[in-house]
């Protein structure tokens, strides 16, 4: 049986380069850490509890969940061909020790099911806290500030989540507040409480701003489904958007016609061959980035609606014998004529 080790230091002597698995060893300590994933974030919830409890900084923790200090051991390179599973858990395990030292006894709950009750209920907060606290930065004429400035409940909840917050035990309302402040994330001056009245609020001061918001909210909806046609702002989700479009492009067609001289045949240009493994490379984020630039459906539906008229009036003016509105079959036709075409 080959001595491995015995066999790369006679190379190293030599002046020879050793015998390297290094890349697959590096995967395999990777792929049997991710295994054991679970057990190591128990034994550093159970080491950090105190500090959670105790109202103690948890940067510290929060570094320590990315496992990055349970290093691979470099000696492996020359001492080792492949890794078993066993070898990797006397060595995670070492490491552990030397960090953290004894592993004490806690009493805490199933880190998963508690992240998503904390997490909802978070998030439910936050919900509700976002008008009173927005109502409560207009009230004392100072600017809402971060994460506060954003819509979305979540942006709170990924604050307090990546502070390590929501890892060891319940939290309720009540506890919420005092965990923004810990993150520095409550407003500064603000009592830590959602109640009006110890905020000097009015209800109506709150009302008006959940009201603000959904403006804004609306103001966003329209401008991201919206396009410039023409010099003019055309909302796509409006119900007269094609009746509008129509308006516009007739308008524009007669005053310059140029754009069908300038329209011709297209010319498709030649990809290269892709196989499917090709066009499905980047795994599920790839797949999840293709789907979030995708635009919203009012606008696709538009671009379609307008696509096909603007084809419409080239080929009617090409062809005028030939081409009229009973060739436009498609669905779109309802949005310009009468009648169920051919």
């Amino acid at each position: 049986v080959l001595d491995y080790e015995q066999f790369n230091r006679t190379l190293l002597d030599l002046n020879e380069p050793p015998l390297s698995n290094e890349a697959e060893l590096r995967s395999l300590y990777d792929a049997y850490l991710q295994q054991m994933h679970s057990d190591v974030r128990e034994r550093l919830r159970r080491h950090h509890v105190d500090d959670f409890r105790d109202g103690r900084d948890l940067s510290t923790y929060v570094e320590r969940k990315t496992l990055a200090f349970l290093e691979f051991d470099h000696a492996w390179i020359l001492t080792r061909e492949t890794l078993d599973k066993v070898s990797v858990e006397a060595h995670v395990e070492r490491l552990l020790n030397e960090v953290l030292n004894e592993d004490p006894e806690a009493n805490l709950p199933p880190w998963r099911g508690l992240l998503d009750k904390n997490r909802g209920s978070l998030r439910n907060f936050a919900t509700q806290a976002i008008p009173v606290v927005h109502a409560w930065y207009r009230s004392n004429g100072t600017r809402v500030r971060d994460p506060w400035d954003s819509e979305d409940p979540q942006s709170i909840v990924r604050h307090i989540e990546d502070a390590g917050l929501l890892d060891f035990d319940l939290v309720d309302d009540a506890r919420i507040p005092e965990l923004c402040f810990r993150t520095s994330c409550w407003p500064e001056g603000m009592p830590r409480t959602l109640d009006p009245v110890a905020l000097g609020l009015d209800a109506a001061i709150i009302e008006e701003e959940e009201r603000r918001r959904k403006r804004k909210r609306e103001r966003k909806t329209v401008e991201k489904r919206s396009i410039d046609f023409a010099g003019s702002k055309l909302d796509t989700g409006d119900p007269s958007f094609a009746q509008v479009f129509r308006q516009l492009a007739e308008k524009s067609v007669a005053a310059d016609q140029s754009w069908l001289q300038r329209s011709r045949r297209p010319k498709l240009a030649e990809f290269p061959e892709t196989g499917d493994s090709d066009r499905s490379s980047g795994g599920g984020n790839g797949g999840d980035r293709g789907r979030r630039r995708q635009p919203p459906e009012d606008l696709k539906q538009a671009m379609g609606l307008a696509s096909e008229w603007l084809a419409f009036q080239y080929l009617h003016s090409r062809y005028p014998e030939a081409v009229d509105e009973a060739c436009w079959v498609s669905g779109n036709r309802v949005h310009f004529f009468g009648g169920g075409g051919i």
